[in-house]
This record gives structure tokens, sequence and C-alpha cells, in this order.
């Protein structure tokens, strides 16, 4: 099993989604990523979707109450699983992941989902343009570091995307008020 070593408790509360922030347009955000991601998911209701890297809410069981989501997280109170290797999910979401992960992590997951057999990945990555950086330090200044960037990001959504292009044909693509952009993949 991939042991991911970038979220621990001590840190948790920067990872974290404000879902509900007390600024309205953080918690508008955060509710159209999400909006974003159920919509493109598609996947049949007798299929099983994999939310890699949930966090402590579990959101998309809230935006697909129709679906099987099985929820996964490096920290097991969040889980619904703890071994995600043992699921064929259908599809496979990550929402605000994959910038967490040094390049070997990620293609070592990346790796472990072509295994499971899923059909389709859905990435959901910050684009760390001006903008976010502006509403990054309005939503948790806490977590930033230098530049602005949040302090947990490792690869920028130009490296996800060349590494997940290696592996998985890109089919739609969707912008979430400039800060977000969403990806399905599939298995080439």
């Amino acid at each position: 099993m991939i042991k991911l070593g970038f979220r621990s408790k001590s840190n948790l509360e920067c990872l974290q989604p404000q879902y509900d922030h007390f600024f309205p347009p953080v918690r508008f955000y955060w509710h159209n990523v999400m909006k974003g991601i159920a919509v493109m998911t598609e996947t049949p209701l007798d299929e099983t979707i994999l939310d890699f890297g949930c966090g402590s809410e579990k959101r998309l069981k809230k935006y697909l109450p129709q679906h099987n989501v099985i929820c996964y997280d490096i920290i097991k109170e969040f889980s619904d699983v703890y071994d995600y290797y043992t699921l064929n999910p259908h599809t496979i979401v990550c929402s605000h992941v994959f910038e967490h992960l040094h390049i070997k992590e990620l293609i070592d997951t990346l790796d472990s989902f072509r295994n499971l057999g899923a059909k389709f990945i859905i990435s959901a990555q910050p684009t760390e343009n001006l903008l976010s950086q502006l509403c990054n330090l309005i939503g948790r200044p806490q977590c930033l570091g230098k530049g602005l960037r949040v302090k947990d990001h490792i690869l920028t959504i130009e490296r996800v995307h060349k590494a997940l292009s290696n592996l998985f044909e890109l089919k739609a693509r969707k912008e979430v008020l400039t800060l977000t952009i969403i990806s399905k993949w599939a298995i080439k």
C-alpha cells in the first residue's frame, strides 16, 4: 500500500476545504467545485466511486447520494475502507489531492489506479494563479508560505496534468471560477 506522508493531524486544518467558511464567497466556491465534480462523474448507479483523499467532510457522498461512494483517506478516521486496493471502482475522484504529492508518489498512485481497473479519474487541482493566491490569503492565511503559495503544495497543476497525460487520456475539462480545474481522464 502506498504510504503518503504529506498529511498529518497537525496540518490537517490547512488542508481541509473551507465548506463552512464564514465568508460566503469561499463557501460558494467549494460548493461549485463539488457540484462540478459531481456533474463530471457520470458513473452508473450500480458502479463504485472511490473518493480518494476524501477528508473529514466526505462531501462527495452528499453531492452524489444515490451513488455507491467509498471514501478513502490516509487519516484512517475519515476512511470507509482501510485498503483501497480491495476495491474495483468505476471512477476515482481526487479533489485537491495530487498537488500534495511528490512526483514519485503521484506516479505510484496513478499506477495503482490503473491496476484497480478504474475507467475514469476525476481530478480537481488548484490553478494557483493570482486570484487563487488572493483567495487563499482571505480564506486561510495561516496555511500560506512563500509567494502566497499553500505550504503543503508540492506539485503544480501543469506537472500533475503532465503525469496524468502519460497514463490517461483527457476526456473533459472545466474551470471553477478560474481557481480550480476539474479534469476527467480515461485509461488509455
